[in-house]
C-alpha cells in the first residue's frame, strides 16, 4: 500500500467510514444567544468542548465522529452571527483540548481532533490555535499532520493580512512536517498552499512575503533533492502553489535579488529533474508533463521574451511528448538564463543519472 494511498484513507475513507454509523445518543449543543454575546460565556463553551473531546478519546469510532461533527457544527450560529469573543473562546479550549490528546495512541482519536482544529482555524482563524496546530504537524501520522498543515494556512493567511508578521514557531514546524513524511505529496501540497497565503485573493505586504520566502525556497529545494533516477516524489504537483507564488507580480517586487536567482535556480533545477524523470519512466509523465509545464511557465513569466520563447516546448508538453528530445533542449533554457544579467549566476541544471546495469552472469 504506497503512502499517497494510506493518506487519503486517512483523511478522506476513515473520516467517512465513522461518520454517524450507529449512533444514537442526542448531543445537546450551545444555543445561539450564547454565541452571540459580548463577552463570551467561556463556561458553557468550555463545558460542551470538554465533554465532546472526552467523546472524541472514547474506543467508539462512531461515537468519535460524531462528537467531532458536533465541535465542528457549533463553531456557528443557527441563526444571526456568532460574536468574535465567542470564536476566541472555542478557539481557546479547542487548542488546549487538542494539546490534551497529542499522545493519545489511537490515531482515529488524533485524527478527529485534528480534522476539529482546521475546521475551528478556518472559521476563527485565531492565533490562539498555534501550538496545537504545531503539535498535529509534528504527528507521526500523516493524516494528522496534513490537517495541521490545513490549520495552520488559514492562520498564516490571518497573520499576513492583518499586518501581523511576527516571529512565529509555526513556520519552522511547516517546513518540519513536510521534512518529516517526505513519502507525503499530501502533507507537502498542503504545506506549499499554505505558505503561499491564498496570494490571489490576499495581496500579500512585503512583510508576509519576506516572512514566508525563505521557508518556501527551503521547502522546495527539499522536494527537488527527491529526484532520481529512481524516484519520483510523491505527488510531484504539489510544488505548483510554489511556481506561481514565486512569479507572481504581486509578489516578485518584494523579493531581493538574491531571492530572485535562488527562485529561478530552483524553477530550472525542478524544470531539469522533472523533465528527466518523464523521459526516464513512462509510468511518471501523465503526472511529471504537468509539474514540466507549471515550472516552464514560471520561468516564462519572470522574462516574456528570451525565457517565454526557450521555454515554449515545455509549456505545451503533454503526457505524449517526446520528452527525451525536451532533455536534449534543457542545456538551451539553461543559456537564455544566465544570458539574463541578474540572473548570470545560476549555476548549471542537475543531471539524474541512471543507475549502472548489473552485468548477467554468463551462462555455463
Amino acid at each position: 500500500m504506497n503512502a499517497r494511498f494510506c493518506i487519503r484513507l486517512a483523511v478522506a475513507g476513515l473520516v467517512c467510514a465513522l461518520a454517524h454509523a450507529g449512533f444514537a445518543q442526542d448531543i445537546k449543543g450551545i444555543p445561539d444567544s450564547i454565541k452571540m454575546s459580548e463577552p463570551a460565556q467561556v463556561g458553557p463553551v468550555k463545558t460542551f468542548i470538554a465533554a465532546q473531546f472526552a467523546r472524541i478519546k472514547s474506543d467508539n469510532p462512531a461515537e468519535q465522529s460524531a462528537a467531532r461533527d458536533a465541535l465542528i457544527g457549533e463553531l456557528s450560529a443557527r441563526v444571526g452571527k456568532e460574536s468574535n469573543s465567542y470564536l476566541a473562546a472555542y478557539s481557546v479550549e479547542v487548542n488546549a483540548r487538542v494539546l490534551g490528546l497529542v499522545s493519545e495512541p489511537s490515531p482515529t482519536a488524533r485524527l478527529n481532533a485534528a480534522i476539529v482544529l482546521a475546521r475551528t482555524a478556518e472559521r476563527s482563524k485565531s492565533p490562539a490555535l498555534v501550538e496545537a496546530t504545531i503539535a498535529c504537524l509534528q504527528d507521526r501520522l500523516g493524516g494528522v499532520a496534513l490537517w495541521g498543515a490545513k490549520a495552520a494556512g488559514s492562520i498564516l493567511v490571518n497573520f499576513a493580512s492583518a499586518g501581523r508578521v511576527v516571529n512565529s514557531p509555526l513556520l519552522p514546524a511547516l517546513i518540519k512536517s513536510v521534512k518529516s513524511h517526505p513519502n507525503s505529496g499530501a502533507v507537502a501540497d498542503e504545506v506549499f498552499s499554505a505558505l503561499t497565503l491564498d496570494y490571489t485573493n490576499v495581496r500579500p505586504t512585503e512583510g508576509a512575503v519576506q516572512w514566508v520566502v525563505p521557508g518556501l525556497l527551503d521547502l522546495l529545494d527539499f522536494r527537488i533533492s527527491l529526484y532520481s533516477a529512481t524516484n519520483t516524489p510523491d505527488e510531484p504537483f504539489a510544488e505548483r502553489p510554489a511556481t506561481g507564488f514565486l512569479t507572481n507580480d504581486r509578489v516578485t517586487p518584494f523579493l531581493s535579488p538574491a531571492q530572485q536567482t535562488q527562485a529561478v535556480q530552483l524553477l530550472q533545477n525542478l524544470l531539469a529533474v522533472s523533465t528527466q524523470r518523464a523521459a526516464m519512466k513512462r509510468d511518471d509523465a501523465d503526472q511529471l508533463w504537468r509539474v514540466i509545464v507549471a515550472s516552464a511557465q514560471a520561468l516564462g513569466f519572470l522574462d516574456q521574451a528570451t525565457l517565454a520563447n526557450v521555454c515554449k516546448p515545455y509549456i505545451n508538453a503533454r503526457g505524449s511528448s517526446n520528452f527525451q528530445a525536451l532533455v536534449s533542449s534543457l542545456p538551451a533554457v539553461h543559456n537564455a538564463i544566465i544570458g539574463i544579467e541578474r540572473f548570470s549566476s545560476v549555476k548549471d541544471f542537475p543531471i539524474l543519472k541512471a543507475p549502472a546495469s548489473t552485468p548477467t552472469a554468463p551462462v555455463q
